[in-house]
C-alpha cells in the first residue's frame, strides 16, 4: 500500500502549490459569484435555493452542479497537501447544502429540482444527470479517503441507490446510460474504497449497455418527438454510443466524453478481469495516440463537436484541444497503467500533463484556457469568425466552467500519479522531488526522490526502512531517453529497459541510494506525412516538454521564421522567466522577401537573414504581452 506521497520541490510542486494556495480560493470566489469581471457561476447559490436557504432561479447550464463537485474534489486532495481550516469549512458548508437539497428519494440535481422538476430522467442523452452524479460521487470518495468523513459519501450513497431504482436491466427500469460519461470511473473509485457491490454492478451495466441495439438514445429521442435540449441532434458517435464499446475501434465524438468512457472501461476491465474489455481499451488507445493526438498530448481537432474528426486531421490554429480532454487522457493513461504497466502509458500521461494540462492555467493561477491551439494569431482570433472560439489570452472564468475546477482537482491530486503499486512491485511513473511512504509485503520503506525534473533528468532515490526480503521497484525510462546510466550505492549497474521500465529487485535497506541518470537532449520532431498541417515543419522538444516560439521573444509574423534542424541548440535555466523555466536558443532565418502586390513570381533564392530563435515551454506561453505563438516551425536543413 502506498500510504502517502508528498511533492516537496520542483515544477510539479510549484504548480500544485499554486493550485492549493491560489486556484482554490479564487475558484471558491468564482463559484460564489465574487470575481469581478468573470461570468457569473450561480453554482453555490443554486444549491442554497434548492436547500431552501435562498430564493431565486437556477443560474447556469444543466450541468452547473458539476463545477461545485470538482471544486470539492480538488479541496479534498488539497487536504493531503496542506490543511486549511477555511477551505475545510467551505466543503462542510457545501455538504450540508447537499443534504438539505437532496430529495427524499435520494435525487440530487439543482437543474431538475429548480427548473424542470417534472422532467427528471427524461433526457439522459443530453442533460447530464449521470454526469453530475459521477462528479459528485468522485468528490465524495476523495473527501472520505483524505479525511475519513463519511457525510458526503452518505449523501451520494443515497443518490446512487436512487439511480439504481431508475436505471438498470430489470423490467420497468430505464435501459440506458448517460450522454456524458464519468459515473463509470466514479463507481470504480467508490467500489474500491467501500467494497460495496452496487458500485461495481452499476459501473459494469453502464459500460455493457452502451451502444446496444435497439439504441437507447434513438428511442429516447423519439419518445420526445425529436426535441433536443441543445437544439442540436448530434450523431450517436458524439456520445460513443454508435456501437457497443467492445466493437468500437476509433476514438470518436466528444473528446472528453470519450476518454472518460475509456478510463471507466479500463477500470472495469481490471476490476472484473474482463479480457475483451481490455482488448477494446488497447484498440482505442492505439487510435488515440497513433492517429488522433497532438504532439502536445492534446485531443480534439474541431470546435463543432469538441472532439475528433478523422485520422491525421490535426489543424493547429483551429485545434480545439480542450483542457478537460487532456485531463481525461491523463485519467485514461493512469488506468491503463493500472491495467498493464507499460511505459508508453506513462509517456503519454507525462506528455499530456506537461504540455496539454499545464497550459490551461496562468502562472498566477487565476486565468484559464478552455481551448489550447498550437498556433495563435491574435488578430485572426478577433476578426475571423471561424476562430472566435480561440482565446489569445487566458480568461478569468467561463459560462461553461468545466476546465478550471477540473484543472484544480488534477493538480491537487498529482501526488497520486507518481507511483503505482502492483502485486509484482512498485512502479515509479512520474518524476518529481517527493517523499513516499510505502507498505510492501516485506516491510515499510520511505523513498525520498530528488532531481530537477523536467529540466534535468538525473533522479536520485534515497531509501529508509528495511524490506526484510527482496522487493522489486520498477523505474520508468521515458521513450525520449535514448541513453541512461543506473548507479546503485555508488556502483554502476547494468539494467535492461523492458517495456519502458528498468527493474531492481533487492532487499532495500536504510541508506540505499539509486540514481537514474537519463541523458536529456533537444529533439526536432516531425509529423507523419499524412498530417497536412505540419508538412515541412518541426516541433522542438526537450525531455517531456514541448516548446513553442512566442512573439514576445521573436517578433511578429512567426510564419516568416525557419529553424535550422541538426544544429546545436542551447538550453539554459532562467529563474526569472515565466516562473523559472529552461529556455532554448536555436538557429534560424527570417525571410525578408517582400512584395508590393499580393502575389508575385517566386525568386530562385528568397532573401533571408540569420536570426536566433528563442523557444519557451508551451505550457508557459501567454503569460506575457499577448502575441503570436507557434509550436510547429518551418524547417531548414
Amino acid at each position: 500500500m502506498i500510504r502517502s506521497v508528498k511533492l516537496d520541490g520542483g515544477l510539479l510542486r510549484n504548480k500544485q502549490r499554486v493550485a492549493v494556495e491560489k486556484m482554490l480560493p479564487y475558484q471558491w470566489a468564482a463559484l460564489n459569484d465574487q470575481v469581478e469581471g468573470a461570468e457569473p457561476s450561480g453554482c453555490v447559490n443554486n444549491f442554497k435555493i434548492a436547500a431552501g436557504k435562498a430564493k431565486g432561479e437556477h443560474v447556469g447550464l444543466v450541468f452547473q452542479d458539476s463545477d461545485a463537485a470538482k471544486y470539492l474534489e480538488a479541496a479534498a486532495w488539497a487536504e493531503q497537501v496542506k490543511h486549511d481550516a477555511s477551505r475545510r469549512k467551505n466543503v462542510t458548508q457545501m455538504i450540508k447544502l447537499f443534504e438539505k437539497a437532496q430529495m427524499e428519494d435520494g435525487y440530487l440535481n439543482t437543474w431538475y429540482t429548480l427548473k424542470e422538476p417534472g422532467k427528471r430522467w427524461t433526457n439522459l442523452r443530453e442533460c447530464h444527470e449521470l454526469y453530475v452524479a459521477g462528479h459528485m460521487l468522485e468528490a465524495a470518495v476523495a473527501w472520505f479517503r483524505t479525511t475519513g468523513d463519511r457525510s458526503y459519501l452518505d449523501v451520494m450513497e443515497r443518490n446512487i441507490d436512487h439511480i439504481m431504482t431508475v436505471i438498470g436491466p430489470e423490467e420497468g427500469k430505464i435501459h440506458g446510460y448517460g450522454g456524458h460519461e464519468v459515473l463509470e470511473m466514479a463507481c470504480a473509485s467508490a467500489y474500491e474504497v467501500t467494497g460495496q457491490e452496487k458500485y461495481r454492478a452499476l459501473m459494469t451495466y453502464l459500460i455493457d449497455e452502451r451502444g446496444k441495439e435497439p439504441n437507447f438514445f434513438d428511442e429516447e429521442l423519439n419518445s420526445r418527438n425529436g426535441e433536443s435540449h441543445w437544439s442540436r441532434n448530434w450523431p450517436l458517435s458524439y456520445f460513443q454510443a454508435h456501437k457497443p464499446v467492445r466493437e468500437q475501434t476509433d476514438a470518436d465524438g466528444h473528446a472528453v466524453r470519450a476518454c472518460y468512457l475509456y478510463a471507466g472501461m479500463a477500470d472495469a476491465a481490471r476490476i472484473n478481469g474482463d479480457d475483451s474489455l481490455t482488448a477494446a481499451c488497447k484498440t482505442l488507445w492505439r487510435s488515440l495516440v497513433d492517429k488522433r493526438m497532438y504532439v502536445t498530448g492534446a485531443l480534439g481537432s474541431t470546435n463543432v463537436i469538441e472532439g475528433f474528426t478523422f485520422d491525421y486531421d490535426l489543424p493547429n490554429e483551429r485545434a480545439y484541444s480542450e483542457t478537460c480532454a487532456a485531463i481525461a487522457l491523463v485519467f485514461f493513461a493512469q488506468r491503463m497503467l493500472r491495467l498493464e504497466p507499460a511505459g508508453e502509458y506513462g509517456d503519454v500521461m507525462e506528455r499530456a500533463l506537461y504540455s496539454a494540462v499545464l497550459p490551461g492555467v496562468s502562472e498566477e493561477g487565476d486565468k484559464f484556457f478552455y481551448v489550447n491551439p498550437l498556433s495563435v494569431w491574435p488578430e485572426a482570433c478577433q476578426k475571423n469568425n471561424d476562430l472566435q472560439f480561440v482565446a489569445a489570452q487566458r480568461q478569468p472564468w467561463f459560462g461553461c466552467a468545466c476546465c478550471p475546477p477540473n484543472l484544480a482537482r488534477l493538480l491537487c491530486s498529482l501526488q497520486n500519479y507518481l507511483y503505482l503499486q502492483r502485486d509484482d512491485g512498485l512502479y515509479a511513473i512520474l518524476y518529481g522531488s517527493s517523499t513516499a511512504q510505502v507498505e510492501t509485503p516485506a516491510g515499510q520503506i520511505s523513498i525520498r526522490q530528488r532531481g530537477g525534473y523536467p529540466w534535468s533528468a538525473r533522479q536520485v532515490f534515497e531509501f529508509e526502512g528495511d524490506t526484510n526480503e527482496p522487493y522489486s521497484i520498477f523505474f520508468r525510462v521515458p521513450a525520449w531517453c535514448k541513453k541512461y546510466e543506473a548507479v546503485l550505492n555508488g556502483q554502476t549497474v547494468a539494467l535492461v529497459c523492458d517495456n519502458g521500465f528498468v527493474r531492481l529487485n533487492r532487499r532495500w535497506q536504510t541508506g540505499d541510494k539509486f540514481v537514474l541518470d537519463m541523458k536529456m537532449e533537444v529533439r526536432f520532431v516531425r509529423a507523419n506525412a499524412a498530417v497536412r498541417a505540419d508538412a515541412g515543419k518541426v516541433a522542438v522538444l526537450r525531455g517531456p516538454v514541448v516548446y513553442c516560439a512566442e512573439e514576445a521573444d521573436n517578433g511578429a509574423n512567426l510564419s516568416a521564421l525557419t529553424i535550422s534542424v541538426g544544429t546545436k541548440v542551447t538550453a539554459q535555466y532562467c529563474k526569472d522567466l515565466l516562473g523559472g523555466v529552461v529556455a532554448l536558443e536555436a538557429k534560424g532565418h527570417r525571410e525578408l522577401a517582400a512584395l508590393d502586390t499580393l502575389y508575385g513570381d517566386a525568386p530562385r533564392h528568397i532573401e533571408r537573414v540569420k536570426t536566433p530563435i528563442r523557444l519557451v515551454p508551451y505550457f508557459a506561453w501567454g503569460n506575457r504581452t499577448p502575441g503570436e505563438m507557434d509550436v510547429w516551425l518551418r524547417r531548414e536543413d
